[in-house]
């Protein structure tokens, strides 16, 4: 089976087994059944955030970026374009450095 999508006469067929096991012609597939199937529960998390997220944000960049990729029209990575998600802050915030400084004297 060829990735490019260029002709190939002696091209095997897709075995269907094969695929679910996540071996395609040989070589293993990027997105074996099992692995889909496994990352299910993390997906459906993570759909279930964006949607409370875009109807309690007031931005409305944020929601329409949100809409596009719960719709399927733009991928997951639409949120680290500029201007999607706010800028980090410039400045660690106090309780997350004395956190840090309290776990690096315990280790």
């Amino acid at each position: 089976m060829r990735v490019d999508g260029a002709a190939d006469d002696a091209a095997e067929p897709l075995d269907p087994i094969a695929a679910f096991a996540g071996r395609v012609g040989g070589e293993r597939a990027p997105f074996a059944l099992p692995t889909v199937a496994a990352s299910a529960p993390v997906l459906l998390q993570l759909t279930k955030q964006m949607r409370e997220v875009r109807a309690a944000s007031d931005d409305p960049h944020l929601r329409a970026a949100l809409e596009d990729i719960l719709d399927g029209r733009a991928p997951l990575s639409t949120l680290l374009c500029a201007g999607v998600l706010p800028a980090p802050p410039a400045v660690m915030p106090e309780g997350l450095r004395a956190l840090l400084e309290m776990n690096e004297e315990k280790q």
